[in-house]
């Protein structure tokens, strides 16, 4: 393969042959095969040719064409350094980012590779699969892929195996073989467990099939997407009100409790809703530990400035159960409070005649009262079930079961009010054995209400008891083997969850340096995970902005955008990093071409950016900031001494001095340009052109390959086409022996000369001795050659 010119040399329609597997398990030995063409070696110009690779891929419009320039770049590094690792994501993305299919067969390869780094980014490799998948013809041979992948990375990375079943799962759903879905979806689970998604999906099929996931499964899911995300609200509360249909009322009070605590948090200005309080207090009072908090609960929502009658029966009830004399007296006024605030204003939002009738029913019983409500109840809303069912019971214990009955007729089976009412005529009627069957039916409608504590009463006076179906023993047991003593969720602020740092390799740095960062999320726990994913507290992604001050002044916003997705979970007090060099873009333009300019940047991290409605960016996760760095690029300091150095290191300097000193000076001709376009901007010095372009030559005709290349890529800088002198100079490259120095050079002359270099790209498309040197020829517009299928170019 590599005599042939390796991967690029595959022609497109081969690439879902059946033996697609051999490619990947033979990439090791592609990565580090010796090149036949001219075994050239240096890290310096493959990191050249990668950040080359990345400015031309992380574009916000890219072309396919340029994509394939950015493909050829990254294939080059491979050649180039014997440990070419860091290049696979970047060579994925590429990829992915293209809309023609002449990659496949290189993701699949890559994939292979880069599956078994310890660094992983399942992002990536998320894009590169969905590639793979759209450049497929058909469902068999997408399913082909993801088989292929899933034998070769299985061992590799618990999270990508998860990923591949679960689309391999979705793939038996559209053919309809549901059993086969079932398989793989349940394996991607089991592999991952937060995954929302697969989870549904199980659970519907499981639904399909007339069976059901068991609840310890269901209540494990629950409390480990809570895990997942503490700080999503209807997470919580889910598991929360799963909790309490299963009868652990002990764990759903206390997670209501973490429901409030969060509330509270994520909405600091509004009051806790009766969504929230009522739910919460109804569970402390279904324990037999908790009903004290009945009552603080009660006067938490009084002290918030909120009246809630219903809230107020419940901790009534809560005293009376723990023989609080003092308290139940007290909640028992808010009967009298309620009337006084209707008598006060007829309408009141913070009470009704409904809730003052059940009051007078099931807390501070008083059947006058009770029917005299009902009664206003009912006029108003005459056709409300609620109405109709309490105003059924207000005449029922006022002695009139039989107009009673016309009221709830049609109730029966599915309020709990009318039939707790139909046991009580019923009883009346002698028919005993009738009422306890209602009374029964009453409490399995909601188990947790007054109005079933109260039918619980009543059965066990009438000889009878309620047994609850409930088996919460069991789920209980699982939750505490999966989670310890963290069932109940513990509150914690985002601040205690997880932390963000944005580190830089320095304060300042110089003109043509690169800029390190290495934003890094540290899990803040000391027991339990930092999931990273979308599932997560926070998703993975991060934007970067820059403002630029002092000689020049300039705003960057997103000047970098990723996602990332780790391959594992944070540990506790363990941290996920992601490295990042901020000079890019548009601002490394900016820089470039101004070296003489002395600047401040300040580069502001986000995490899962929002907008508000001012347009406004912010952190997605609440009580989070956004991390920020400053630093300071300090302009070159030109003189007369300092000049004459830089030439000498041209002439006689070691390799690294020849880069740097005709990277400054093609800097300082493109500060010339610009300057010309936008007027004197700052105090500089100003250079004779051809002294700039005497130097710039000197480094274009280096008798070390290496300077060259660093010389012709300096030139991707300059704001204009390259002129005539330069033009002649670096076209002298293109015969060099050495491939780097011809692929920089078809790179340049193609972005200067537009279509008039058409015939050069053709003729080395056709005739190059090295493949990379021929792919990028393609790449950039040369004819592709009669007996191969290039990526890169338009296929007829």
């Amino acid at each position: 393969m590599a005599n042939k010119g390796r991967l690029w040399m595959i022609r497109t329609r081969s690439y879902m042959a059946f033996g697609v597997l051999m490619w990947i398990v033979s990439f090791s030995a592609w990565s580090r095969i010796q090149d036949p063409y001219n075994e050239l070696f240096s890290p310096l110009i493959a990191e050249t040719f990668h950040k080359v690779a990345y400015e031309i891929y992380t574009a916000p419009t890219v072309t396919d064409s340029e994509l394939a320039q950015a493909v050829w770049f990254l294939e080059a590094v491979t050649r180039l350094d014997r440990r070419p690792n860091y290049v696979y994501a970047d060579l994925l993305r590429a990829c992915s980012r293209s809309n023609q299919r002449y990659y496949t067969a290189m993701v699949l390869q890559v994939l292979g590779e880069y599956a078994a780094d310890a660094n992983i980014d399942l992002q990536v490799v998320r894009e590169a699969v969905d590639y793979l998948l759209n450049a497929a013809d058909d469902r068999k041979k997408r399913e082909e892929i993801l088989e292929t992948l899933l034998k070769v990375t299985s061992g590799k990375n618990t999270l990508l195996r998860s990923d591949l079943q679960m689309r391999l799962g979705f793939l038996a759903l559209e053919r309809a073989d549901n059993q086969a879905a079932t398989n793989y979806l349940t394996l991607a689970y089991e592999d991952n467990p937060y995954n929302q998604i697969v989870f549904a999906r199980v659970n519907e099929l499981a639904r399909q099939s007339g069976q059901a996931v068991r609840d310890d499964v269901v209540a494990k899911h629950l409390r480990l997407a809570v895990q997942a995300n503490p700080l999503h609200l209807d997470t919580a509360l889910s598991f929360a009100q799963y909790s309490e249909l299963l009868g652990m009322y002990s764990v759903a009070a206390g997670t209501y409790a973490f429901c409030a605590d969060l509330f509270a948090y994520l909405y600091p200005d509004e009051p806790l809703p009766a969504s929230l309080y009522i739910p919460w207090a109804l569970a402390c009072y279904n324990t037999n530990r908790q009903q004290d908090k009945c009552i603080q609960i009660a006067l938490k929502i009084r002290r918030q400035g909120h009246f809630d009658l219903l809230l107020e029966g419940i901790a009534a009830a809560a005293a009376w159960d723990m023989g609080n004399q003092e308290q139940y007296q007290r909640f028992l006024a808010a009967g009298q409070e309620a009337e006084n605030l209707l008598a006060q204003e007829a309408q009141n939002s913070r009470v009704n005649p409904l809730q003052l009738a059940w009051f007078y029913i099931f807390v501070d019983v008083n059947p006058e009262k009770a029917l005299a409500w009902a009664n206003t109840a009912y006029a108003a809303s005459p056709n409300d079930p609620e109405v109709k069912a309490v105003f059924s019971y207000a005449l029922t214990v006022n002695n009139q079961p039989d107009l009673a009955k016309e009221y709830i007729a049609d109730l029966t089976d599915n309020n709990q009010i009318a039939a707790f009412t139909l046991a009580s005529i019923l009883l009346t009627e002698g028919k005993k054995e009738e009422a306890i069957k209602s009374w029964k039916q009453a409490i399995e409608m909601d188990v947790m209400s007054l109005v079933a504590h109260r039918a619980r009463k009543l059965l066990t006076a009438n000889g009878s008891e309620y047994i609850s179906t409930l088996s919460p023993e069991p789920v209980l047991q699982a939750l505490n083997e999966r989670f310890g003593n963290r069932v109940i969720p513990q509150f914690r602020t985002a601040q205690q969850l997880l932390m963000p740092k944005f580190n830089v390799s320095g304060l300042e740095f110089s003109f043509g340096r690169s800029l390190d960062a290495q934003f890094t999320v540290v899990n803040q726990l000391t027991d339990g995970p930092l999931v990273i994913a979308p599932e997560g507290v926070f998703q993975g992604r991060i934007r970067v902005d820059a403002l630029v001050r002092g000689d020049l002044t300039a705003a960057f916003a997103g000047l970098i955008e990723r996602t990332i997705r780790p391959g594992a979970e944070v540990g506790p007090r363990q941290h996920a990093s992601v490295g990042m060099n901020l000079i890019t873009g548009p601002l490394r333009d900016l820089l470039l071409t101004h070296p003489q300019a002395s600047v401040e940047i300040e580069f502001v991290a986000f995490l899962d950016p929002i907008f508000d409605a001012a347009g406004k960016v912010h952190n997605g996760i609440p009580g989070i900031e956004p991390t920020t760095v400053v630093v300071k690029r300090e302009g070159v300091n030109i003189s007369q001494s300092y000049l004459l150095q830089r030439l000498d290191a041209l002439a006689e300097g070691l390799e690294g001095q020849k880069v740097r000193a005709g990277q400054l000076f093609t800097g300082l001709l493109a500060e010339q340009y610009a300057m010309r376009k936008s007027g004197p901007l700052y105090r500089h010095v100003y250079i004779e052109k051809p002294i700039l372009m005497d130097a710039i030559r000197r480094g274009l005709r280096d008798s070390n390959w290496k300077v060259r290349v660093q010389a012709l890529a300096a030139l991707t800088m300059l704001p204009v086409p390259l002129e005539y002198d330069l033009t002649t100079t670096v076209s002298g490259n293109l015969s060099s022996e050495d491939w780097p120095v011809r692929l920089m050079t078809l790179y340049i002359l193609r972005h200067s000369e537009g279509r008039d270099f058409q015939r050069v790209l053709d003729w080395t498309a056709r005739t190059d001795t090295h493949p990379s040197v021929q792919a990028m020829a393609v790449a950039l517009g040369g004819a592709v050659p009669q007996d191969s299928a290039a990526p890169g170019a338009e296929q007829p």
